[in-house]
């Protein structure tokens, strides 16, 4: 089913093919075409930098970013990312220094500045106010120049400003002593800086004038650019017009600007036209327009470094590089149809087509001419030589071609794979329509005996393997070798392979020669060596490769997955201008065609494509470097930016990092290898333009970065700083904590060794201790109880001894009463005997008192040393409680009432700082 499908898609596109031919033939025909030559050219639209389509000035930084005055902002290139700083007013310029980046426009004059990776924009102060826009800014020496179209201002490296005033002038230009402008529709002034001196000269040779390009040729001579007259030289005070090709086509598309881009070669942004590159001898080397790659004509900006030349216009941006080894021709309205194959001639080359053969010659100023083969009208197939005849197998036949004439050979048809043995060059064998054809060609003629071999099948490739032996490959997914007799009059050995099991695409299989093998690539991942009549599969470094050119120095140019490279047992990646030329190759008629020595030819299916070898070797040479552009560090948990960070003490938690790389090559577009140390082992691979790396432990890490394949690494150096639990200071209190530890446990273990001797120790006296503690509790329990009894004897003595004091009171108090009542009643004794008895009563009373105090004299001593603000009445209040007197019968021992007992005992209370539940008596007693 899959063969039958093949085979149905092969027949019924080549019948749409021939029904197309046939359409095309009775058609009309232009027989000559003039194609310019043009260098590789990457547009960038405002999708992909997102920003507005126009640009008005372009600048390189010394480094190698490119700065755009947009719209919008100001618009950074980096060779792989697109950044916009958007602006309050459009700018109108730009210039780009090592370390800032100036920029004018309304209201706008200042400069951006880098700060933490990013550009910050500064307004410079000195510079007046005013509506004006500023559309040009330059260096001249140690000075910068703003120009507006009606004042020139000076900003010193000092920071002053300087204002040249003008008039209504046009761009002005530095040469080496002096500050070049024009007056519009009036004199060329020249200005000295140093000397403030300004010299007038004359330019009369155009009405209504307006010079917009100035540079210093040499010493002696200045070239002008006039909007609409082309060139002209200064010299000694005259000006003179140039009349050459290039001043030609200038008066015809208009100057904008000019730059120089090498020592007599100029760019020059035109308004209509382009860009024009050309010499002072009048050379042009290119013209680059909307017909060859531009969106627009009208140009605004150039700028010029090692070969390439940016492009900023009205409508988008432009990137040509002018030293590449490519150029192109572009058949963008499809006038020579689809090219299928090419052959180099004496002084030119010719081209198969589905609409005939052309012949290409090369012109003056870099055009080819291609000139339709009237003859050969329809699809034409194969170009190839017998010796030194240029034959072309036709779907009409075969012919010889001549420079101005075609010869009809036969008329065998479709002859699309043509080879010639190379054991007898009087044989050709070509595949068409109906298998093999083979017929003779001796002493400069044709003949006309063709034998047919192989017929029904469809010949994809033929390769000769040896003599009489060929290798064939076909549309129904199979090889065949095979053999002939010495005359080709037999074919004796037809050898088939099946091809199913590898999985190749029959459509794009090609047999071809690599350092004296044979290839068999599939059009798929794998590819195979054709040795010993067997198919050997090749090294991973063969995967995917599906067309091979003819030798280029030991190399050759090859395609793989829609990329063209180089390839010496090893795949080697060129730069995007010619990498990219492989997405545009022709589908099943991969071609790419050996013109000279030097130059070979890539069929697109939009143009040709011509290589320069020895550019290409050149190229292969550069050692390129990469950059890293910005980095990031992030706390990627807390999804935070770290700010002004000092890379060698990076906070812990903004552990991981973004890198930007870039290689500076504007249209390259590089695979990056990187290895981070004390985290990879092994290099990295990325084809992104930057590097994300997460969770990085604490440490020291250095970052290496390289082109894949290049020898130049970029370093990059970092500390991540230890977690507060990681850092010096925490490990010096887990050494402590750790010793103390130690300590501790070591003090634990011989604190149980002694609690194990005093275990055993107490063990051994326990019994003798229990002995002891039974005899002594025995003592301690009599002499508690002699204790007991001493301490009861002596309350019972105090309470008795109160008593007796309370009984003497009673009679002291009876006598008092009787004495009064004496006293009262007039009852006549001696005042003598009165105080005899008072004398007695006191006498005794305090012999009663002093009685207590002496039989408990220890504990009136401790409470009155344990409380020394005890009065005397007091302590006795004390000895009443002590021995269990209630507040009623003391009362009458004071000679107050209750209640007052009641309040002296809260006092007491309040003295001896008694808490609540603990009672006077139980206080008393334990004194």
């Amino acid at each position: 089913m899959k063969q039958f499908n093949e085979r149905t898609l092969y027949f019924i596109s080549l019948l749409l093919l021939l029904i197309s031919i046939q359409t095309e033939t009775k058609g009309n025909y232009s027989d000559e075409f003039l194609f310019e030559i043009s260098p590789p050219i990457e547009l960038y639209e405002s999708q992909v930098y997102q920003a507005e389509k126009i640009n008005w000035d372009v600048s390189i930084a010394p480094k190698g970013f490119v700065y755009f005055a947009n719209e919008q902002g100001l618009l950074e290139f980096d060779g792989e990312r697109w950044t916009l700083y958007p602006t309050k007013y459009n700018l109108r310029c730009v210039y780009a220094t090592d370390n800032l980046i100036y920029v004018g426009g309304k209201k706008t004059a200042g400069y951006f500045k880098r700060i933490n990776g990013k550009l910050e924009y500064h307004s410079i102060k000195a510079f007046p106010k005013s509506e004006e826009e500023y559309w040009k800014i330059f260096k001249y020496k140690d000075q910068l120049v703003f120009q507006t179209f009606s004042d020139i201002y000076l900003l010193t490296s000092k920071g002053e400003v300087r204002m040249i005033d003008a008039a209504f002038t046009t761009y002005a230009y530095p040469t080496d002593h002096n500050i070049i402008f024009h007056l519009v529709e009036n004199d060329v002034i020249t200005y000295n800086p140093k000397t403030f001196v300004k010299t007038r000269i004359k330019f009369p040779h155009v009405k209504n004038s307006k010079i917009q390009f100035i540079d210093q040729i040499n010493a002696d001579e200045i070239l002008l650019g006039e909007v609409s007259h082309g060139l002209f030289v200064l010299k000694n005070g005259n000006i003179k017009p140039i009349k050459n090709k290039l001043s030609e086509q200038l008066r015809k598309y208009r100057i904008n600007k000019g730059i120089k881009i090498g020592k007599e070669t100029y760019a020059f942004a035109t308004f209509d036209g382009g860009v024009i590159v050309g010499d002072l001898g009048g050379n042009i080397h290119y013209h680059i327009h909307t017909n060859n790659g531009l969106k627009n004509n009208r140009i605004h900006g150039l700028a010029y470094k090692n070969g390439y030349l940016w492009i900023a216009s009205g409508n988008g941006i432009a990137l040509c590089d002018l030293n590449s080894p490519v150029e192109l021709i572009k058949d963008t309205q499809n006038k020579l149809g689809k090219i299928i194959d090419l052959i180099s001639n004496d002084d030119g080359y010719y081209v198969a087509t589905n609409k005939g053969v052309f012949r290409a010659t090369r012109t003056q100023n870099n055009f080819h001419r291609f000139k339709l083969l009237l003859e050969t009208r329809g699809q034409a197939w194969k170009l190839f030589k017998v010796e030194d005849h240029i034959l072309c197998g036709h779907s009409h036949g075969l012919f010889k071609l001549h420079e101005n004439s075609v010869e009809k050979i036969n008329d065998i048809r479709g002859l699309s794979n043509v080879i010639i043995p190379p054991e007898s060059k009087n044989v050709i064998i070509a595949s068409n329509f109906n298998g093999l054809a083979f017929f003779n060609f001796k002493n400069e003629k044709w003949g006309n005996d063709v034998n047919h071999y192989l017929g029904g099948i469809i010949i994809k490739n033929i390769f000769a393997l040896s003599s009489h032996k060929f290798l064939i490959s076909t549309f129904e997914n199979t090889l065949y070798k095979i053999t002939f007799n010495k005359d080709y009059s037999e074919l004796i050995e037809n050898r088939k392979y099946q091809l199913d099991e590898w999985n190749a695409d029959i459509s794009r299989i090609q047999l071809t020669k690599y350092n004296d093998s044979l290839i068999v690539l599939t059009g798929k991942k794998d590819n195979y060596l054709f040795k010993n009549n067997q198919l050997n599969a090749l090294s991973e470094e063969w995967d995917h490769i599906s067309y091979l050119s003819p030798e280029i120095n030991g190399k050759y140019l090859a395609v793989k997955n829609k990329s063209i490279g180089l390839f010496s047992d090893k795949w080697h990646p060129l730069e995007s201008s010619i990498s990219k030329l492989g997405e545009n190759l022709v589908y099943r008629f991969n071609k790419i065609s050996k013109i000279d020595e030097v130059i070979f030819g890539i069929l697109l299916t939009n143009g040709i494509a011509f290589i320069n070898s020895e550019k290409l070797e050149s190229l292969q040479e550069n050692d390129l470097k990469v950059e890293i552009v910005n980095y990031q560090f992030f706390d990627e948990k807390n999804n935070k930016l770290a700010k002004s960070i000092d890379i060698n003490d990076i906070p812990a938690n903004y552990n991981s990092v973004q890198f930007d790389l870039t290689d500076f090559q504007w249209n390259n577009s590089p695979v990056f290898e990187y290895r981070l140390t004390n985290h990879h082992q092994q290099w990295q691979d990325t084809e992104e333009n930057s590097i994300t790396i997460q969770n990085l432990r604490s440490g020291e890490y250095d970052l290496m970065v390289r082109i894949k394949g290049s020898t130049n690494i970029k370093r990059f150096s970092f500390t991540i700083a230890p977690r507060w639990y990681q850092s010096k200071i925490a490990y010096g209190i887990y050494f402590l904590i750790i010793l103390l530890l130690g300590i501790s446990i070591y003090r634990f273990h011989l604190m149980l060794l002694r609690k194990q001797k005093l275990k055993m120790l107490l063990h051994e006296r326990s019994y003798l201790n229990q002995m002891r503690l039974m005899i002594e509790n025995q003592k301690l329990s009599e002499q508690k109880i002699q204790l007991n009894k001493q301490v009861h004897h002596n309350e019972n003595k105090l309470t008795q001894l109160l008593l007796d004091k309370e009984k003497q009171e009673e009679i002291i108090n009876k006598i008092d009463k009787e004495i009064n009542s004496i006293k009262r009643d007039k009852v006549i004794i001696k005042s003598s005997e009165l105080g005899k008895i008072n004398r007695i009563i006191e006498k005794k009373a305090l012999l009663s008192e002093n009685n207590i105090f002496v039989q408990y004299d220890r504990f009136f001593k401790a409470l009155s040393e344990k409380h020394p603000n005890l009065k005397e009445g007091d302590l006795k209040l004390c000895g009443y409680i002590l021995v269990n007197k209630s507040s009623k019968e003391i009362a009458p021992l004071f000679n107050i009432t209750e209640r007052s007992v009641e309040l002296k005992r809260y006092r007491l209370r309040k003295k001896l700082g008694l808490e609540k539940g603990v009672t006077l008596q139980d206080y008393l007693k334990s004194i």
